[in-house]
């Protein structure tokens, strides 16, 4: 049976930011990973070895035939070319699959567990588009949603070659040829009016190759043909699809495997909730707050699913994967909060991918979604705290948020089928419980005591310490009011106070008690100036005065840079420490981490973007710092010619097609006190120099040295050190 096709066919400008952690400090974390991840490229180093591979040998047609026969062999490969692309589209409109239907998948034995109400999407093994599109998971959870520990997983994703095991892609396309052909060859009419006779002589078998960049399909199916005087037998056909299945394929498994093991969906889900959650009526209840109140907030279970599957339409599908077609940078000077989110929502991928793009999808889909019993949501607990001989009611808003959605990945390969271009879709599902990404130790809300015990810390009635008195300063020994003091113990950061300044502005303190004996770490934060921490914590019975704690308050400087090229000199790539300015076309984005004193310190973090005869703007405090620069060159054409290696011949490669190239790394450097008496601080990239290498002189061994920017980096530190002037 011919399997219906279905499916529809769907600046850089950085300026510095930077935060002191806390709930912010969750938001520049993300910050620093997503961007130095956008701008990271993978270095192909393993070209050689892979060269070294011993290619499957690609059949050959070896019969010849009479000039009057080869209308008729050039006919049947034009309905194998044919037939072989609709297997293929419908191939990527279902997953890898030649159709998905209730209970099975055409052309394979596969057996599929379907939504076939649509209703209940993360409850089966597939996901229903439409009443008759239905998009195999190719990463779920097994197990029911309301699993409570050992949840399993498992995948429907199909092999993609016939060695790789049953129901592979390559034997899928090998069936439905054998099956469909003749309907395309229609017993040869066209050519019986031109005084062809056609004779079958056997059955049809046929050979499917998905290579390194293009598919395809060997048949062996004899016919005699004969035509006047002239009779030969014809047994061979061949056709070449002109679509990377393979390398589409490999895409599609990295976002998988990033799926299952580090969890982006699930995490940019948190990410989005918490944005949104809050006391107000229209926001999504809080996964942890307090309220001083009589009466407790209260949601609807129903308003509360409608607006997350609104948030999910929006927010899933802002989604990006660096080094891909549609990949692009949003940054916006004014709001470090926005760039922070939007940072959040790339997914960094190992390998170039330049010319697919990659869409994530949500629908509309229903969800699953649990957070209490009934129709209600409100407060978990309450209690009354006695506060200057009151009682005033304390309502706590630790809710755990359960949540299991469906989305929908499209890659498109636009140079597919000579521009036309080639879609292939698959589904992920996302899954949160406790508000957290499920994993296969997960363990429901119920047995999980540690985080309920510490939350009990922050209650005022655990408050019975002598007082404790902190004093604050900036760098100029001059009193910083405005600081908030907080002991963080396990997961859980409880507020203790603000320090504020004395009738006589002289100097800025808190006074207040803490949870007496809790052992912690006291963090003192500014949104000014960097966090401070001091781990080992405890305040007793006893009044105790903290020795002055000095915040080292941020400075806001211009930045520049310049370049330093790696020239190749010989055989030999070597830095030339003489600093260039900027091209053009040139960009340096420069980011900043700073070490951390001890584990519990909070992140500190700062970027700039500078382009040519242009300064930036970035926010630091001293101390010492992992550097990561990355010089990008646009509109630039890299290509590798071909070459022998180990006896095997490596193909033209085009590195960059009119695209970024980039040069980056890190270093660790020191940023000390002279900063704050500085006008501006210089930074200096690195650019490797292979455009001034004259094609046919580029080697495999210059792709390697490409990739060992951080070790050139390492061995001249002295050349990249930022310049304060």
């Amino acid at each position: 049976m011919k399997a219906e096709k279905r499916g529809p066919g769907f600046s850089r400008d950085f300026s510095s930011f930077g935060r002191p952690a806390g709930k912010k400090g969750q938001i520049t974390l993300f910050i620093i990973l997503g961007i130095v991840l956008i701008f990271s490229t993978a270095i192909i180093i393993f070209i050689k070895a892979q060269a070294k591979e011993q290619m499957p040998q690609v059949p050959t047609l070896t019969e010849s035939l009479p000039e009057e026969i080869r209308p008729v062999r050039d006919y049947v490969q034009e309905c194998a070319y044919i037939t072989a692309k609709d297997a293929i589209e419908m191939i990527g409109t279902s997953g890898g699959y030649l159709g998905v239907t209730p209970g099975s998948a055409q052309y394979t034995s596969k057996r599929f567990d379907l939504d076939i109400t649509g209703m209940d999407p993360t409850s089966h093994e597939a996901l229903t588009v439409s009443k008759d599109w239905h998009l195999p998971y190719w990463y779920f959870m097994k197990s029911e949603n309301t699993c409570t520990s050992n949840c399993e997983f498992d995948t429907k994703r199909p092999p993609l070659l016939k060695t790789e095991g049953s129901d592979s892609i390559e034997s899928q396309i090998d069936a439905y040829i054998a099956e469909n052909i003749d309907e395309c060859i229609d017993n040869f009419a066209a050519f019986g009016e031109e005084g062809y006779v056609v004779e079958k002589l056997g059955n049809i078998s046929v050979r499917t190759m998905i290579t390194d960049a293009n598919v395809i399909i060997f048949i062996d199916y004899p016919f005699r043909v004969t035509i006047g005087d002239t009779s030969s037998k014809m047994t061979q056909y061949m056709a070449t699809l002109d679509v990377n299945l393979k390398r589409i394929y490999n895409l599609a498994g990295e976002i998988t495997t990033l799926a299952a093991e580090n969890k982006f969906l699930e995490q940019h889900m948190l990410n989005v909730i918490s944005g949104f959650s809050g006391m107000d009526e229209d926001a999504l209840p809080p996964m942890a707050g307090t309220e001083f109140s009589f009466t407790s907030k209260k949601w609807l279970k129903s308003t509360v699913v409608r607006k997350i599957q609104d948030i999910l339409a929006i927010y899933i599908n802002l989604l990006q994967a660096t080094q891909t077609e549609n990949f692009r940078v949003n940054y916006f000077p004014d709001n470090s909060v926005k760039t922070g989110l939007y940072a959040q929502m790339v997914l960094p991928l190992e390998e170039e991918h330049y010319d697919t793009s990659v869409t994530f999808n949500y629908l509309g889909w229903p969800i699953y979604f649990y957070i209490s019993p009934g129709e209600m949501i409100s407060a978990r607990d309450g209690v009354s705290v006695p506060i200057a001989s009151l009682l005033v009611p304390f309502k706590r808003y630790d809710l755990p948020y359960d949540v299991s959605f469906p989305v929908m990945v499209e890659l498109r390969d636009t140079t597919a089928y000579a521009g036309d271009g080639y879609s292939f879709f698959f589904a992920l599902e996302a899954n949160i419980r406790n508000n957290k990404p499920v994993t296969e130790d997960f363990v429901a809300f119920e047995q999980m005591t540690d985080v309920t015990a510490q939350m009990q810390l922050c209650n005022d009635n655990q408050k019975t310490s002598g007082d404790v008195t902190i004093t604050t300063v900036d760098t100029q020994n001059k009193p910083l009011d405005g600081a908030m003091i907080y002991l963080s113990v396990g997961e859980v950061m409880c507020p203790m106070g603000e320090t504020s300044l004395d009738s006589e502005g002289k100097l800025a303190s808190f006074t207040g008690k803490f949870p007496m004996g809790a052992i912690g770490t006291l963090v003192v934060m500014h949104p000014d100036a960097a966090p401070y921490t001091r781990e080992f914590f405890r305040a007793g019975k006893d009044a105790m005065k903290v020795d002055k704690i000095r915040l080292q308050k941020y400075v806001v400087k211009n930045a520049t840079a310049m370049k330093m090229n790696i020239n190749k000199y010989g055989g030999d790539w070597l830095i030339d420490p003489a600093p260039k300015p900027l091209g053009e076309n040139e960009e340096a984005v420069i980011m900043l981490e700073k070490v951390k004193d001890n584990p519990n310190e909070p992140d500190v973090v700062a970027a700039a973007s500078v382009k040519a005869n242009e300064r930036s703007e970035i926010r630091l405090v001293p101390g010492k710092y992992k550097m990561m620069i990355t010089l990008l060159k646009d509109k630039s054409t890299i290509v590798m010619p071909k070459q022998t290696v180990g006896g095997q011949e490596v193909p033209e490669t085009i590195v960059v097609a009119n695209g970024v190239f980039p040069t980056e790394y890190e270093a660790y450097v020191i940023i000390d006190n002279s900063i704050y008496n500085a006008k501006e601080i210089r930074f200096n990239a690195l650019y490797f120099n292979w455009l001034d290498v004259p094609q046919a002189e580029r080697t495999l061994d210059d792709m390697e040295a490409w990739g060992n920017t951080t070790q050139y980096a390492t061995e001249n530190i002295n050349y990249l050190s930022p310049v304060l002037s």
